[in-house]
């Protein structure tokens, strides 16, 4: 009896360690975008920073306003950095691997962006141009009044102090009376001067306001970046669909950071 027992225990010790135990599923690892990751929060964030307040340049005495159009990294594909070899992919991009299929994807979406965003920028660069334009117009209004007020100011106290010279050498008036009377014109002149180029300043300031002001209520250019911003959300979910969300994540770890800035 206890053979059988011995034999059976035997059996099923070497058949217990026959069995081949069943791999247990990995499951996919969870990506939970940030807020400011999400492709259409990143294209946002261009609103207020790039296409609201544009300009690079104010209005000053010795320069004029410049607008930018749009961020020049919006031109240069990120990806094409990245090398295809023979089974694997080595990235200059944030160590990012993708196969040749995904590369080919990345390049027609990107070709695709371009196309979608080119007749408006080319709009949107026009109508800046016309917004710069006009402002150079005004401040040269502003100049040329400018000069013609010190020109008139210059041209009173020169006025003025020949007649003072006048009456000294017709004796009318002593040195005295007239080394006073020159020091008063000369130092009315100085803050008649002094007066104008800070009316002339505070006029380049509010020039600079208005300017502003139609950049932001302009509704022909406001639409010119809406559809460039809408271009950009598409070639972005694109990508995120194309790379996969966990690596869209460490790619855009870094690149979102472009939106937020005039470059």
């Amino acid at each position: 009896m206890k053979k059988i027992i011995l034999s059976l225990v035997l059996v099923g010790m070497i058949g217990f360690m026959g069995c081949n135990k069943e791999p247990i599923p990995t499951p996919n690892p969870t990506v939970n975008l940030l807020v400011d990751e999400e492709p259409n929060a990143v294209v946002d964030s261009m609103g207020t920073i790039i296409f609201d307040n544009p300009m690079t340049s104010d209005v000053t005495s010795t320069t004029d306003a410049l607008i930018l159009d749009y961020p020049t990294f919006l031109d240069y594909d990120p990806f094409t950095l990245i090398t295809v070899r023979s089974g694997s992919v080595d990235s200059c991009v944030k160590g990012l691997e993708i196969s040749k299929d995904q590369r080919e994807k990345l390049s027609k979406a990107w070709l695709a962006k371009l196309d979608c965003e080119k007749t408006n920028k080319e709009l949107l660069s026009k109508l800046n141009r016309e917004l710069e334009s006009w402002a150079k117009n005004e401040k040269l209004t502003l100049y040329n009044k400018y000069l013609k007020t010190r020109d008139s100011l210059y041209s009173d106290f020169k006025m003025k102090v020949a007649y003072v010279n006048e009456q000294y050498t017709k004796g009318l008036i002593t040195l005295e009376m007239k080394t006073k009377l020159l020091t008063e014109l000369e130092t009315k002149r100085n803050n008649d001067l002094a007066a104008l180029e800070k009316s002339y300043k505070s006029s380049l300031e509010s020039l600079n306001s208005k300017l502003k002001e139609k950049i932001k209520t302009n509704l022909d250019r406001k639409d010119k970046c809406d559809k460039i911003k809408d271009c950009e959300k598409i070639w972005l979910n694109s990508v995120m669909e194309i790379l996969g969300k966990e690596k869209y994540k460490k790619w855009i770890e870094c690149y979102k950071y472009n939106y937020k800035k005039k470059k």
